[in-house]
């Protein structure tokens, strides 16, 4: 009888909350890791064209993360900084357009990429993982030369 060899355990672990958000930041699905979210600047693709995990599994599914998570943040910090200038010259509201609004316009498509990511998880994390690609269930084992791992018991 020919030895067999130890075939590495093909299950995956439940997705790190770091390195899907991480993902997210950098444009990149929050499943495989592989493929872009977006098919140009802010156009966010329909599924991943790699593992296949839609990114909304229905039109608008981001938005509460994108409103709580980024619209309520932004409107606080701008509310913030007017509130705290004494006086409402031009180079106030030129200084506040070019620290506040470029960055904000810059990053939104990776602030979009974690409101992806984080619903992503949610998705996981609230019993509806049968939507998300190999949801995360130990995948069956290989057989080698025709025999399964389990025929050794």
């Amino acid at each position: 009888m020919a030895a067999k060899q130890e075939i590495p355990s093909t299950t995956r672990q439940k997705p790190d909350i770091r390195r899907a958000v991480w993902l997210g930041w950098r444009r990149l699905c929050p499943h495989c890791g592989e493929a872009k979210l977006f098919e140009s600047w802010f156009t966010l693709r329909p599924k991943c064209p790699v593992c296949g995990l839609r990114f909304e599994q229905r039109t608008g599914d981001t938005w509460a993360f994108w409103l709580i998570g980024d619209r309520v943040f932004i409107a606080l910090l701008l509310l913030i900084i007017v509130l705290g200038l004494r006086s409402h010259t031009a180079m106030h509201v030129v200084t506040l357009f070019v620290v506040v609004v470029i960055p904000l316009v810059a990053t939104m498509p990776h602030r979009l990429g974690v409101c992806v990511a984080l619903d992503y998880l949610s998705r996981i994390w609230f019993g509806q993982a049968s939507e998300v690609p190999d949801a995360w269930e130990p995948q069956p084992q290989v057989e080698v030369a025709g025999e399964s791992r389990e025929s050794d018991v």
